[in-house]
């Protein structure tokens, strides 16, 4: 068959450049519509403000008294160390176990498990001070055995009234999921045998 001879049907060939060309303009303006969107996600994301993470987990020491376990925020610790001895203090209650020198300074220890009134263990030598201090108060706490330091989350943490069911209600902030009682500092600070001046 010559070229002459070959006969072209011009209106469906037009018909077929027409629906190219509606394609190619669709897929430019649905690609011009997503780099638009693209565009302003990204200007959105730029401005939205940083605010702070409201579920940010605080940082607490663990540690026991007998079979129990317990917790202390390290923002009310100034300190850790093993606990050797005491010297006693005339007339003193029973949970206020003395005094220690600590570097130069006097400080009250008390024996955290009378003050909650856990139960004696029959093995209680030794152990170690959590020192807590907040201006001018400062206390030792007698404590077992000092575990780790734990991550606590707001959300997982329980009123301690609905399990406690010792003096630790009083002096206590929470309760974790695996029955850990995150104490008070400012409570314990406040005990009525220890005051600025009475040691």
């Amino acid at each position: 068959m010559s070229f002459q001879s070959q006969r072209f049907d011009w209106e469906q060939i037009r018909k077929k450049l027409q629906q190219s060309q509606i394609g190619a303009e669709t897929t430019l303006h649905d690609q011009k519509r997503r780099e638009a969107v693209y565009r302003e996600r990204a200007a959105r994301f730029a401005l939205k403000p940083v605010t702070p993470d409201t579920s940010a987990r605080s940082r607490a020491l663990m540690f026991t008294l007998g079979t129990e376990r317990y917790a202390l925020e390290l923002q009310d610790l100034a300190e850790v160390c093993p606990f050797n001895m005491s010297t006693p203090v005339p007339g003193a209650p029973e949970e206020l176990i003395g005094v220690i020198n600590l570097r130069g300074e006097i400080r009250p220890v008390v024996d955290l498990a009378r003050v909650l009134g856990v139960p004696d263990v029959e093995d209680r030598t030794g152990g170690w001070i959590l020192l807590l201090q907040r201006g001018d108060r400062t206390l030792g706490l007698r404590v077992d055995q000092v575990e780790n330091i734990r991550q606590l989350r707001p959300d997982e943490l329980a009123d301690p009234a609905l399990s406690a069911t010792h003096l630790a209600a009083r002096y206590s902030k929470a309760i974790t999921p695996d029955t850990v009682v995150l104490l008070n500092a400012e409570k314990l600070l406040s005990l009525p045998f220890i005051k600025e001046g009475s040691l």
